[in-house]
This record gives structure tokens, sequence and C-alpha cells, in this order.
């Protein structure tokens, strides 16, 4: 009041929230939990009720929607934050006309920070009940409270639950299945989250197989708790899997850097948020800061669902921007029917995206290409270009003024699917790209699909032996000097051994088994 002479909005964000079990309790958590949750909200309240008299302002107290539903094992954490909820339609009607009262109840925002509170199954398993099944984020609860303070103003006397949906499983039995949240052991549940068939775990783990395998004798039981809570637990595990890849790729080459940003190109089919999706959480958990704007090319394919990207993107509270320009008619124009229309279609989309970057101010273009991507360009620059060449993890552009990256350039696309079905991510089709069987690239992967299945860990030591090149031991004397080339008289760990036989593994009953690999 002092400096602006004025209070327009209180807002009580402040809370303890950790597990206090019946027996238990004692009078300094108490004392923590009714302080910090209760005392304090209502002397605040009392204090600036005066002051948002005067200027007709507001007050908006963050409780939790476990205030109305109680929780297990939090007994005096929510008779602390359930106070807001029940007292604001009291205070609404205390102190109106002039100030309002409104609670906002988050759901799944951020979690406790105690390592024993919601372990990664029961995380999963609260994601797997709400309607948008994902996480919100604090931006979600902010703007919701900056549309309650400027843009609400016949709002009072309300919780407004802001949960993902999560609180239409209590409200509604009759359409939605009535189970227990996290079923006591022995129970069984029909399962909410379904994970596509992949194989990710390195090969000899257990668990290596379908997801989606039966998991029970009999196929007309629903599985058991401890079944749905494994189904969870593996999906966290690929969630870490796959962080841990693209957190080291951007290590390893030094991707991003202190205030970079970041402008990642979505373009269409059925992961493109991947790339996305990751990065958001590695900005938020990385030691550096960094900002991300996703951008999506709306070439004016005919059919193209405008509206569900920008939807999608402002759910979830990641900036974007969304480029028109009509290159399908171009293509369409130029290239004959039935030919291939890639060659020209990246050419265009290519330089509209590095203009963008420019306008954007972005300091680095993340695309979403990832190992197999790497490894079939490696076989058709070799197959149809004569070229020893794959994508590269960083370069700079041909125009020379932008950085492009690849962050998923360790992961494998079918751990890049199984987490789009995870994640539900909404699909956009390129009639373009979709409307040619013929690729090349097409029959290059299928041709790694089939060595993949025909011989266990081949593709891993491919892609390892691109960052393990020998030049000496090629044929291009631009990357080593042939010609130059003398005898010095001292040993060389990497000189030539024509003369011995090449270590080769033997053939074996047994997956072949290679340097690095775990147990």
């Amino acid at each position: 009041m002092d400096r602006f002479g004025r209070l327009d909005a209180l807002v009580n964000n402040a809370s303890s929230f950790f597990a206090t079990k019946v027996g238990a309790v004692d009078t300094a958590a108490w004392d923590d939990l009714i302080g910090t949750n209760l005392k304090a909200p209502l002397f605040l309240a009392q204090a600036a009720a005066p002051h948002l008299e005067a200027s007709g302002g507001c007050i908006v107290n963050i409780t939790d929607i476990h205030a109305e539903r109680p929780l297990k094992g939090y007994p005096p954490s929510l008779r602390g934050e359930g106070w807001p909820a029940r007292a604001d339609p009291c205070a609404g009607v205390e102190l109106r006309p002039r100030v309002r009262v409104i609670a906002v109840a988050p759901g799944a925002i951020e979690w406790p920070q105690g390592k024993n509170d919601f372990p990664p199954a029961e995380r999963t398993a609260i994601i797997a009940h709400t309607l948008l099944k994902r996480v919100g984020s604090p931006a979600d609860i902010a703007h919701t409270v900056k549309f309650l303070v400027f843009d609400a103003p016949y709002v009072t006397g309300q919780v407004i639950n802001v949960d993902g949906g999560r609180t239409a499983h209590f409200l509604q039995p009759s359409t939605i299945p009535s189970q227990p949240l996290f079923p006591r052991k022995g129970t069984t549940v029909q399962p909410q989250l379904r994970l596509p068939d992949v194989d990710w775990l390195p090969p000899g783990r257990p668990g290596r197989g379908s997801m989606n395998a039966p998991l029970t004798t009999n196929p007309n039981a629903a599985p058991t708790a401890r079944q749905a809570q494994k189904v969870a637990f593996e999906a966290n595990k690929l969630a870490k899997h796959l962080r841990r890849e693209v957190g080291k790729a951007i290590a390893d080459f030094n991707m991003i850097e202190a205030g970079d940003k970041v402008m990642v190109c979505l373009s269409g089919g059925k992961g493109f948020l991947r790339p996305a999706d990751i990065l958001l959480f590695l900005r938020v958990h990385a030691p550096i800061d960094f900002d991300i704007v996703a951008v999506n090319l709306d070439q004016k394919q005919p059919g193209f669902p405008a509206d569900v990207l920008p939807n999608y993107l402002r759910g979830i509270g990641v900036p974007f921007h969304i480029e028109d320009e009509d290159t399908y008619s171009i293509v369409k124009r130029v290239i004959p029917e039935g030919k291939t229309t890639c060659s020209l279609c990246s050419r265009l989309r290519r330089g509209v995206l590095y203009r963008v970057a420019g306008e954007l101010g972005a300091t680095r273009i993340a695309l979403g290409h990832h190992r197999d991507d790497m490894l079939e360009t490696l076989f058709l620059n070799m197959f149809f270009g004569g070229k020893l060449k794959s994508m590269s993890p960083k370069l700079v552009s041909d125009d020379g003024r932008n950085v492009v990256i690849r962050p998923l350039a360790y992961c494998r696309e079918r751990d890049l699917e199984a987490w789009a079905e995870v994640r539900a991510f909404p699909i956009i089709p390129g009639n373009l790209c979709g409307s040619q069987p013929n690729l090349q690239r097409q029959q290059i992967a299928q041709m790694l699909r089939d060595w993949d299945k025909r011989f266990p860990g081949r593709i891993e030591n491919m892609f390892r032996s691109l960052g393990n090149v020998v030049p000496s031991h090629l044929l291009d004397a631009r990357l080593f000097d042939f010609a130059g080339l003398k005898a010095g008289g001292i040993p060389d760990a990497d000189g030539d051994i024509a003369f011995d036989a090449p270590v080769l593994p033997t053939g074996s009953s047994q997956a072949v088994r290679f340097e690095g690999e775990e147990d």
C-alpha cells in the first residue's frame, strides 16, 4: 500500500502438503500445516479486506482438488488446504458486493518433493484418470488466476478445478467406470492406460516383448492391480529412458547453450510433437535457461486440420507460431504425377523455416529426426548417392545463418512411437509424404527392420559406428593424407594389420553381444 497506494488482488498461494497419517501426526507437523494452509490465508484476507473493498478487488485462494474428496494419509494437509474451498462461499457472502472470493483447486500440476509421496506408478495412474491424459503446468494455474482477477468480474464464491478433467471421474459415475484410483493388492481394475506393442528394453532384459501381451491366463479376466501398476511403471521407465537419451545427445554435441531460443519444427504425422514434449521437460530440469517456440508450416495441403495443433499447444502452454505458405500447390504443379516430391518440398519448406527462424529471433532450429532416420539416410546416400554421409546431430544451415540440431539423435523410432501413444499426441496427416508408397527411404527402412529382427544388435552396432570413424581406413584423400604418408619407424596402433585375420563375432544360437551393452 505504501508503494502503490491500492490493492486490487490477494492470491494466497503458499501451502504445505506432505503425508501425515493418523497416529504419526505431531504438533510440529500440525502447526506447519495449519499455520501455512489455514492461519496465514485467513489473517492475510482479514488484513487485506478493507483495501480490497476500496478497490473492488478479489481474493484468490489456491486450494486442492482433494479438499472435496479426501486423500488417504493426508488428513491435516487437507484440513488446512480444504479451508479456502469451504470458506470461499462464506467469505464471498460476507465480503459482498465489493470483494470477490474464489478458490482455484489444482490437480496434477507439480508433485510433492518427498521421495515417498506419490511414487511413479501412482502418478501415472492419476494421469490416466484425467481426461487430457497429461499433467498440467504451473502456467495453467497462473493463467486461471489471471483470468479470475482481470476478466471474470461476475465470478465469486466458487471453486475452480484446474485438473485436466480428473474430477469428471468423481462427478459422472454413470458414464465413467467406478473403481478405486489406487486399488489394494489382490483387487482387479480395468486399466485406463494402454501402451502400444513396443520392445525398447535392452536385449536379454526381463520384460522384453509386448506391453499388451495378455496379463492373465484368462483372456477375459481384468488385470490385477499389480499388473496395472506394472504397465504404469513401464511407461515411467520409457519416459526416463527417452529423456536421458535426449539429454545425452544435447550434452555430447553442445546442442543448446544458456540463453538460446530453440525453434522446434513440428511437421506432421503420428509423433510430430515428440521433440517439443521432451524439450519442454528438459527445459524445466536443465542446469541452463533456454526458451522454446514451436513452429508449424501450414503448406495448405487438402484436408489439413488447421485448428488441431494450435488448440493442443495452447492447451499445454507452449509458445507457438503457425506459418501459412502454400508450398503444396507449387509442388503439385512442378512435380509430374507419380514422381517423388520430397526434394522440392523439403527445399521449399527449408527456405520458409529459415526465414521464420530469423523473424522469431531463434538461435537454434530443432528438428525431430531420430536414430532410425540417421541410419536410413546413411544407406540412402551409400546406395543411391555414392556418399558415406548421414544426418548431422548439429550443423550450420546451408544459408550460414542458423544452427540446426537434432535432439532425438540417440532415440529409437519405436521408443518414440510408444511415447506418442502414451502421451496421446494428436495426429496431423501429411498427404504429400503419406501418398508415396514406393519411396526409396521406405525401402531402406524396411531393410533395417528386417535386419533388426534377424540379427539382434546389428542396428545398434551400425549406429555406434557413426561415431567411431577411422579415415585412414577409408578412401577419401580429403580426410587423410595418403599421398604424404611415410613410414617413420614408430609403432602405430591404428596402422595396417593386413596380415592378420579380421576379428569378427562367431555365429551361435545366442544373440551376439556387443561391447558396451548392459546385462
